[in-house]
């Protein structure tokens, strides 16, 4: 186990666990006090205190062949998939766990991804299809929306659950961004022999981050960023657009109307083009229970609203960086 306190500038190699093990992933919580990693063939280390230290806990009689660990932003909830075995679930950091039996007894579970609140959760079947939770593992529904069953390699979601990414070994790329209920497919042309290996999410899903095994490590591209068409306000009696904020970089700061979106929006949030704004922030995240209440609503009064929750429980922002002030 390697531990780095820096974010990756430098790493040094915990020798607590003992001898060499055959890692099945690793999670943190948010504040990363928390860390478990599944051993292939053995217990699941937790350590609580950023990784200073590892306790392994052994669950059930039998070995298990552990593939991959999620866990929720705190910590507490943890989901865990064994090879050609079952899903199991713990609530108390990993010190207890129950076995849920999802499809067949001999499902080749490989990875698995959690929200932030631990509600929503999504695994990938080796040779098989994606299941989804939206009950915290309690009950899963199997997706057949990807057609026939593939080599799923790993698999990823934003905070909210909302977004959620799934790779296919010497494949592409499968995005859905309904909690996992439907996927499309992108191509990945990576240019390299290595099959897709493993695959990580920023919080709001904006950003993508592969693996390709024996190759390179590839990120998604910022998207081109485009004008709302829909955005218009009113100057001397006429309907306005982003064409008009375009031509005098001042006009950015103006306010004006969307249909998609209560309040009022900045310029300089909904034509994204015209004012050089970057454009990454969730286009799917809303407040809780309020659909037109979405990023766009936040970026007109950030102070006060960039701390409103959303579906799933994801803060606006973690979801909309940009309308918060980040990039």
């Amino acid at each position: 186990m390697w531990i780095s306190t820096d974010s990756g500038a430098s790493f040094l190699e915990d020798a607590s666990v003992g001898a060499t093990q055959r890692w099945g992933g690793v999670a943190s919580s948010s504040s990363g006090e928390i860390i478990a990693s599944p051993v292939y063939g053995g217990g699941i280390w937790i350590s609580s205190d950023s990784g200073s230290s590892f306790n392994a806990f052994f669950v059930g009689r039998e070995t298990k062949y552990w593939m991959d660990l999620a866990m929720d932003a705190s910590g507490k909830k943890m989901v865990a998939v064994e090879q050609f075995g079952n899903i199991w679930l713990s609530s108390d950091g990993g010190k207890t766990w129950r076995e849920v039996e999802v499809g067949s007894s001999s499902e080749g579970w490989f990875a698995v991804t959690a929200s932030s609140d631990g509600k929503y959760l999504a695994a990938v079947v080796r040779d098989g299809n994606v299941w989804r939770s939206s009950d915290s593992g309690d009950s899963w529904i199997e997706d057949t929306s990807v057609g026939e069953s593939k080599r799923w390699q790993g698999i990823t979601s934003s905070s909210d659950g909302s977004i959620v990414a799934a790779i296919v070994a010497f494949g592409n790329v499968w995005m859905s961004s309904d909690y996992g209920a439907s996927f499309v497919e992108v191509v990945v042309d990576t240019g390299e022999e290595g099959s897709l290996r493993k695959i990580t999410s920023s919080s709001s899903g904006a950003e993508l981050a592969l693996v390709v095994e024996g190759g390179n490590v590839w990120t998604t591209v910022e998207p081109s960023c485009t004008d709302d068409d829909a955005w218009t306000t009113t100057r001397n009696g006429k309907s306005v657009g982003c064409d008009w904020v375009e031509a005098w970089a001042p006009r950015c700061q103006a306010k004006g109307t969307m249909p998609s979106t209560k309040g009022k929006v900045y310029a300089r949030y909904a034509c994204a083009k015209a004012c050089g704004t970057p454009c990454n922030d969730s286009t799917s995240w809303s407040k809780l229970n309020d659909p037109l209440k979405t990023c766009a609503w936040v970026s007109s009064e950030a102070d006060k609203r960039c701390d409103v929750r959303g579906q799933g429980g994801t803060p606006a922002h973690d979801a909309c960086p940009v309308a918060c002030g980040g990039n």
